[in-house]
């Protein structure tokens, strides 16, 4: 992927995770049957998790027209070994003819290690005094011990609560059988607070500042093309949005569904509709376990990673000596 194409795809990442983001206080303030706080329970007890395995699709459209799609599969045993596993396969339409790119990423025996599609695999260790004492999901994704995670986790919550908009009853259980529930919510745009799709407004304008500073004359690409219909004038904002969230008879997430519709204009101030959606399974709590790298496969690594170092100073001592 070169530089111009990995910025524009950038641009639109940036804006769904904005959205997701600003969304998602909407979707964390809507009470029903206690369908908010068995919900929110049910999310923070991921991040206190250490042992569970999560598969993400996340795809992106333009008029029906697939832009981007990405396919993750996660495992963490935290405080085992291996720890974490992450395989992930991207589809990217924003190029001619579309491009595939796959890789995978480990942590075992206080190694980083990496693998990549058509490319040389690599091993680093990773400093124990900084890395591999996460005790919880929460602790990886932010960094810290489990004292401040459960700030971290503190606050948002309370931003959540304190975001309560006037509509109620919009997240309403749609099934309950053997324990295992689940909640849906669909939201129009006339039922969207105000600051949401101010917020969709704000983060549009800065891209197509970004987008147009750094577009050329040749710009032609499939990314081009849809980023140019999107926000190529007036206001986008969200037409639509629905969740879907199971939970299991322990009060561990299964499922959690989001959907979002944008709206935007073209140069011409034509009409399109750009949809986001990410899915997330969650399975294997208590019982994922991650395929260790044998003690061969870290040796022949290590050994071609050497051998490519030192390739690269052979070749910089041969540019000296010319």
């Amino acid at each position: 992927m070169n530089k111009k194409s990995n910025k524009r795809l950038k641009a639109v990442i940036s804006l769904g995770v904005g959205v997701i983001l600003l969304t998602g206080a909407v979707f964390a303030n809507y009470d029903s049957a206690s369908g908010y706080t068995t919900c929110k329970d049910s999310l923070k007890k991921i991040l206190y998790a250490d042992n569970l395995s999560i598969d993400i699709t996340a795809r992106a459209t333009v008029d029906g027209s697939d832009l981007y799609n990405w396919y993750t599969t996660n495992k963490f045993n935290l405080g085992g070994n291996p720890s974490y596993r992450s395989e992930t396969t991207t589809e990217d339409n924003s190029v001619n003819g579309g491009e595939s790119y796959w890789h995978l990423a480990q942590y075992q025996d206080n190694y980083a290690i990496g693998k990549f599609q058509n490319s040389d695999s690599f091993i680093h260790e990773r400093d124990p005094e900084y890395y591999g004492n996460e005790k919880n999901l929460g602790d990886q994704i932010f960094g810290t011990d489990d004292i401040s995670t459960s700030k971290f986790i503190g606050f948002a919550e309370s931003i959540g609560d304190v975001l309560v908009g006037d509509l109620k009853n919009n997240l309403v259980p749609v099934s309950n059988e053997d324990g295992v529930r689940t909640y849906s919510m669909t939201l129009s745009r006339d039922q969207m607070p105000s600051y949401v799709n101010s917020g969709i407004s704000l983060m549009a304008s800065l891209i197509q500042k970004s987008y147009n500073e750094n577009l050329d004359t040749e710009a032609t690409n499939e990314m081009d093309k849809q980023m140019s219909k999107f926000i190529g004038s007036g206001e986008p904002y969200i037409k639509d949005a629905s969740f879907l969230m199971t939970i299991d008879k322990d009060g561990n997430p299964t499922k959690i569904r989001g959907s979002f519709n944008f709206i935007g204009y073209d140069t011409s101030g034509g009409e399109h509709v750009m949809n986001l959606n990410a899915d997330f399974d969650l399975y294997d709590y208590g019982s994922t376990e991650i395929e260790r790298f044998s003690d061969e496969e870290i040796k022949q690594m290590k050994k071609e990673q050497q051998e490519r170092y030192q390739m690269y100073i052979d070749e910089d001592d041969a540019v000296d000596a010319d």
